[in-house]
């Protein structure tokens, strides 16, 4: 499901603007550099356009059970720094400690 379809989303996506934890990227940027990737073709996931975003962002974050993408992510010839991942593969349990590092993190700047 799109998450801009959920009501749910929409509610935490405008109070995290607000509090400068979300923050949107021009598609322009990310379907440049999505296409500069797929050319390139050094990632093993299907998910360029993820890469692509957290390339134009510098977001190092990822939430995801998709063991390619967290290669890539991982990968620093495709993210420089590289990312850090969470996922519920080993453990389903989003326990109290990454909840509390996920509450203090912010997006960074724009540039």
């Amino acid at each position: 499901m799109e998450l801009s379809r959920d009501r749910y989303f929409r509610q935490w996506a405008q109070s995290a603007v607000l509090s400068g934890k979300l923050r949107s990227e021009r598609d322009a940027d990310v379907n440049q550099r999505t296409e500069e990737m797929e050319r390139q073709r050094a990632y093993e996931s299907d998910d360029p356009h993820i890469l692509a975003l957290a390339h134009i962002s510098g977001a190092r974050l990822l939430y995801s059970n998709d063991q390619p993408l967290h290669r890539d992510f991982k990968n620093p010839a495709l993210l420089d720094p590289p990312g850090t991942i969470y996922t519920t593969l080993r453990s389903k349990a989003f326990g109290a400690g990454r909840r509390r590092r996920l509450d203090g993190y912010r997006c960074p700047p724009s540039g």
